[in-house]
């Protein structure tokens, strides 16, 4: 019983100073990644469900890339098949990007083998891709830590006000912009 206390208090001290770690390091390791990659062609973007940031960022990237790229969203969220909200999907319309038609859709370690880039939103989303599969460091992108609007992670919107969704979606659309003309 004392055994498991303290591996569980082991573990969650590791992860904290990872995850720190990882924070303060998300944008010279994202744009070391930028910068090591001479060819891209698989883009695989990540948030915990999958119905919300993931989503409309590997639509926005669709509609802004030439087609020699291939776009991939996924979750860690154990359920596939999801969709966004509807309230959701009408508010990014005005954004030209139609979420009506997506489902959900739960990673794998074979995504993460296929993916040349793996854009993250935030914090879990890190630690997540870290149980999942090792060393996939050298293709990790913070997507908020490459703005230069100072952000380093990205809120999920899930639950939150309109108004807080608009602002997390604007959000998004600014980091896609940065990291589209990062990567041509």
């Amino acid at each position: 019983m004392i055994l498991k206390f303290l591996n569980q208090q082991f573990n969650r001290i590791y992860w904290f100073y990872k995850y720190q770690v990882a924070r303060l390091q998300s944008k010279d390791n994202s744009l070391k990644v930028l910068n090591n990659t001479s060819h891209i062609k698989n883009i695989l973007v990540m948030c915990y469900g999958n119905i919300y940031r993931s989503p409309l960022v590997s639509s926005y990237l669709k509609l802004h890339l030439p087609g020699d790229y291939v776009i991939e969203s996924a979750g860690f969220y154990p359920k596939s098949g999801r969709k966004s909200a509807n309230d959701y999907i009408e508010l990014v319309k005005e954004f030209g990007i139609d979420l009506s038609s997506h489902h959900s859709t739960c990673v794998d370690k074979k995504m993460f083998d296929w993916a040349d880039h793996i854009i993250i939103m935030d914090g879990k989303n890190y630690k997540l891709s870290m149980l999942l599969k090792n060393n996939i460091e050298s293709k990790l992108i913070w997507l908020g830590a490459i703005s230069s609007n100072g952000i380093k992670e990205i809120e999920d919107p899930y639950s939150k006000s309109i108004d807080e969704q608009l602002k997390i979606v604007k959000q998004l659309i600014s980091c896609c912009d940065e990291y589209i003309s990062l990567i041509k």
